[in-house]
């Protein structure tokens, strides 16, 4: 039993539910799972934002626009039921909602703006869209349009997209204990008309985001990048840093092969 709550509001609009969140013991709720895990006894007050997040899912040809209000599993359906020679994105989004929740029932009720508001370093789904550069819709007080990438954690996420035009080629790749566990290492890239842009994550104290890089990345180019994501590394006590540089270089490898 969640104790601490005292309250769950019900606004109508997105601007009031940043509002309410402003407020001190209240958070923003949709599909509710990481809240119920973590049972915060600090927090008292619930913002139902369930009636207000569109989950609609649209692909065209040069557009794929997702409804922060789509659970994850909405996403892995999208996604099966579009063909890869159509859009390969769409897939790869679906491949990564898969991915970072291993457990169907848990991803029906997780939404895609309730896990970028979690924002886990972890979360493949996080990393991915860093790297395909989507832009979000935001509400504070008023609706804006941002990079998901220059978002500072600040009101309610109504809508992402991504620009498939604009993505040449893309790539996935994790590492993992056993495919269900979280990742220790897992990296993103697209492949654009001004070059590559890789974002790392996993095991790291912070996802990283690697933009503007050369169309042809040297080996002495992908071992400084693993350098840094080295020195975000968080320690388990089982992985060797020696282990970990050369799973991370692995990954990065994996990526620009498939770019």
């Amino acid at each position: 039993m969640w104790t601490s709550v005292r309250k769950v509001y019900h606004p109508v609009s997105p601007s009031e539910a940043h509002r309410l969140a402003e407020a001190p013991g209240a958070v923003l709720f949709a599909g509710g799972s990481y809240l119920v895990a973590d049972r915060d006894p600090q927090i008292r007050g619930l913002v139902d934002l369930g009636r207000l997040l569109d989950g609609t899912l649209r692909c065209t040809e040069s557009v794929l626009s997702m409804g922060a209000g789509a659970t994850l599993q909405d996403l892995v359906d999208h996604g099966e039921g579009t063909r890869e020679d159509d859009a390969p994105a769409a897939r790869l989004v679906a491949e990564a909602a898969r991915s970072s929740c291993v457990s169907k029932n848990i991803r029906n009720q997780r939404t895609l703006g309730g896990e970028l508001g979690r924002g886990r370093p972890d979360s493949e789904i996080c990393v991915l869209l860093q790297a395909l550069d989507a832009r979000i819709t935001v509400w504070r007080e008023t609706e804006s349009e941002e990079a998901l990438r220059d978002w500072d954690g600040d009101g309610v996420i109504t809508r992402i997209s991504l620009s498939l035009a604009e993505i040449r080629s893309c790539s996935l790749q994790r590492f993992a204990v056993i495919p269900s566990a979280r990742p220790l290492f897992a990296a993103a890239g697209r492949r654009h008309e001004g070059g590559l842009d890789l974002t790392a994550g996993g095991r790291l104290d912070e996802q990283l985001l690697f933009p503007g890089l050369p169309s042809e990345a040297g080996e002495d180019l992908l071992h400084r990048i693993a350098a840094r994501c080295a020195t975000h590394l968080l320690d388990d006590g089982v992985h060797s840093s020696e282990y970990m540089y050369e799973l991370i270089l692995k990954g990065l490898k994996r990526v620009l092969a498939e770019l």
